[in-house]
């Protein structure tokens, strides 16, 4: 089909072989994508590295916004059942207006107190990659937050896997943030990482046995996030 469609088609054997794609996906949590690969690897035996010699010909492909997939992992299995403003499904409702006519959007802004008052706001972003106390850039963007909004907690949501460097899981959880004492008068705001451990990969284990274990990770999260930042001690 792509050979009648096309006539700049060529085909080039050589970038199979450069492909990783040949190893067996053997993480449980992928092993699903395992005949995706499969065919993936029939289609690219009869295509080459460069499929179409003529630049004007169109080529389509796929892109996955891991940002965005793991914002929504964080909304739906961490937060749903808090009561927070999600930015992604309501720009309007999770803004904050820091000048006439101008927005800021946060990834989660949990509402404490009277909404009228706009005061003590919890507000999380979600970052797809490990975090640490060096993202200065994301500190100063959260602590811009607090200071619209007035709130007197935030943070930031990332996963963290079990066979990382164990010594980067015990760095500082939080931080008191060193405010204006005219602007903050009731109490100092804090700055959380919460990170969602994810089991790591093991070979022979079941997709459900893989599926539990991540569960008991989420329930463990929500329980710190219930007694660190709700602070609802079960």
């Amino acid at each position: 089909m792509i050979e009648n469609a096309t006539p700049s088609y060529r085909m080039n054997y050589n970038y199979v072989e450069a492909l990783k794609c040949r190893r067996e996906i053997t993480h449980p949590m992928y092993q699903n994508y395992e005949g995706a690969r499969k065919l993936a690897i029939m289609i690219l035996n009869e295509a080459g590295q460069n499929v179409f010699d003529d630049a004007k010909d169109l080529s389509l492909s796929l892109l996955i916004d891991i940002a965005w997939l793991w914002e929504e992992f964080v909304a739906e299995k961490l937060l749903k059942e808090y009561k927070y403003k999600h930015s992604l499904f309501s720009r309007k409702e999770g803004s904050l207006e820091w000048a006439a006519g101008e927005h800021w959007y946060p990834d989660f802004i949990e509402e404490k107190g009277n909404k009228d008052e706009n005061k003590g706001l919890s507000i999380f972003d979600a970052k797809y990659k490990p975090w640490n106390w060096e993202k200065t850039g994301d500190i100063h963007q959260l602590i811009s937050y607090l200071f619209i909004s007035g709130g007197d907690k935030c943070g930031v949501i990332y996963p963290f896997g079990e066979d990382e460097d164990k010594n980067k899981d015990k760095e500082l959880k939080q931080k008191i943030l060193y405010p204006f004492n005219s602007f903050y008068k009731k109490e100092k705001p804090i700055f959380y990482r919460l990170p969602l451990h994810i089991p790591s990969s093991k070979t022979n284990v079941d997709y459900s046995e893989y599926c539990k274990d991540m569960n008991e990770k989420i329930c463990k999260w929500k329980q710190h996030f219930s007694e660190v930042i709700l602070k609802v001690v079960h």
